[in-house]
Protein backbone atom coordinates (compact mmCIF):
# COMPACT_ATOMS: atom_id res chain seq x y z
CA UNK A 1 0.00 0.00 0.00
CA UNK A 2 2.76 2.53 1.06
CA UNK A 3 4.78 1.82 -1.81
CA UNK A 4 1.96 2.04 -4.21
CA UNK A 5 1.04 6.36 -2.93
CA UNK A 6 5.34 6.53 -3.37
CA UNK A 7 4.90 5.52 -6.73
CA UNK A 8 1.77 7.67 -7.67
CA UNK A 9 3.17 10.52 -5.67
CA UNK A 10 6.51 10.16 -7.66
CA UNK A 11 4.95 9.66 -10.50
CA UNK A 12 2.50 12.76 -10.02
CA UNK A 13 5.65 14.74 -9.65
CA UNK A 14 7.62 13.91 -12.59
CA UNK A 15 4.63 15.27 -14.78
CA UNK A 16 4.55 18.14 -12.94
CA UNK A 17 8.38 18.60 -13.20
CA UNK A 18 7.95 18.10 -17.15
CA UNK A 19 5.34 21.05 -16.97
CA UNK A 20 7.19 23.27 -14.79
CA UNK A 21 10.53 21.78 -17.62
CA UNK A 22 7.94 23.28 -20.45
CA UNK A 23 6.66 26.49 -18.99
CA UNK A 24 10.73 27.71 -18.25
CA UNK A 25 11.43 26.41 -21.66
CA UNK A 26 8.77 28.53 -23.15
CA UNK A 27 9.65 31.83 -20.40
CA UNK A 28 12.85 31.78 -21.94
CA UNK A 29 12.18 31.57 -25.74
CA UNK A 30 9.36 34.63 -25.34
CA UNK A 31 12.53 36.44 -23.38
CA UNK A 32 14.79 35.79 -26.27
CA UNK A 33 12.40 36.75 -28.94
CA UNK A 34 11.64 40.05 -26.64
CA UNK A 35 15.11 40.88 -26.97
CA UNK A 36 15.28 41.08 -31.01
CA UNK A 37 12.94 44.05 -30.13
CA UNK A 38 14.40 47.90 -30.55
CA UNK A 39 12.62 49.32 -27.62
CA UNK A 40 13.64 52.96 -28.76
CA UNK A 41 11.47 52.35 -31.89
CA UNK A 42 8.82 50.07 -30.30
CA UNK A 43 6.75 49.48 -27.72
CA UNK A 44 5.96 46.79 -26.37
CA UNK A 45 2.75 46.67 -24.57
CA UNK A 46 0.03 44.21 -22.41
CA UNK A 47 -3.26 46.29 -23.25
CA UNK A 48 -3.61 44.27 -26.76
CA UNK A 49 -2.64 40.46 -26.01
CA UNK A 50 -3.92 39.91 -29.58
CA UNK A 51 -0.94 42.15 -31.12
CA UNK A 52 1.43 41.15 -28.72
CA UNK A 53 0.79 37.49 -29.69
CA UNK A 54 1.19 38.49 -33.58
CA UNK A 55 3.97 40.52 -32.89
CA UNK A 56 6.04 37.71 -30.99
CA UNK A 57 4.98 35.35 -33.73
CA UNK A 58 6.55 37.50 -36.71
CA UNK A 59 9.91 37.97 -34.79
CA UNK A 60 10.02 34.50 -34.58
CA UNK A 61 9.38 33.72 -38.16
CA UNK A 62 6.84 31.04 -36.84
CA UNK A 63 3.32 30.59 -34.74
CA UNK A 64 4.01 30.42 -31.04
CA UNK A 65 4.19 27.02 -29.05
CA UNK A 66 0.96 25.94 -26.88
CA UNK A 67 3.16 26.78 -23.94
CA UNK A 68 4.57 29.87 -25.63
CA UNK A 69 0.76 31.07 -25.96
CA UNK A 70 0.37 29.84 -22.08
CA UNK A 71 2.79 30.98 -20.58
CA UNK A 72 2.06 34.58 -22.17
CA UNK A 73 -1.23 34.68 -20.99
CA UNK A 74 -0.10 34.18 -17.76
CA UNK A 75 1.85 36.94 -17.74
CA UNK A 76 -0.74 39.11 -19.73
CA UNK A 77 -3.13 38.13 -16.83
CA UNK A 78 -0.90 39.07 -14.11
Amino acid sequence: MIYQKIFTTEQKIKSDLKKVIRRLVALNSIKKILSQIDNSVEIVTLTSPDKLKSLLSDLKGDDLSEYEKKVLNEIIET
